[in-house]
């Protein structure tokens, strides 16, 4: 997948601690592009950081939610910051579908990890 000329090789959110985890792509030569960072970590309710295209000059900011609700468990998805600029507001519309993608493969993962045993 090719995104601001950038050959996505993978995506390693590497979140240990607020402010200090980042996800970033590896390019093709071996460099990295910072998408964003972990801005809030409070296990297991929420996680924020900012998130920024290759073709963007400014940060947005993505907020998720894990609220329990029964044997079952809501995630609630804020990605604000969009009306920073026009391409900004413009573009928005890709992201709403893309995230309900991604968050599609987060249930899928979910589901798989529920029904397999747990090693240590």
């Amino acid at each position: 997948m090719v995104a601001g000329g950038i050959r996505r090789q993978g995506c390693a959110p590497h979140a240990r601690t607020a402010g200090r985890g980042r996800f970033y792509e590896t390019r093709p030569d071996g460099s990295e592009y910072e998408i964003g960072r972990i801005t809030a970590y409070q296990a297991p309710a929420v996680v924020a950081f900012t998130w920024r295209a290759p073709s963007w000059d400014v940060k947005t900011q993505v907020e998720i939610k894990f609220i329990p609700e029964g044997a079952a468990t809501r995630v609630e998805l804020e990605h604000s910051g969009w009306e920073q600029t026009p391409a900004l507001t413009e573009g928005r519309r890709n992201y709403d579908s893309g995230w309900e993608t991604i968050l599609g493969h987060f249930v899928k993962y979910v589901a798989v990890a529920r029904e397999a045993p747990l090693t240590f």
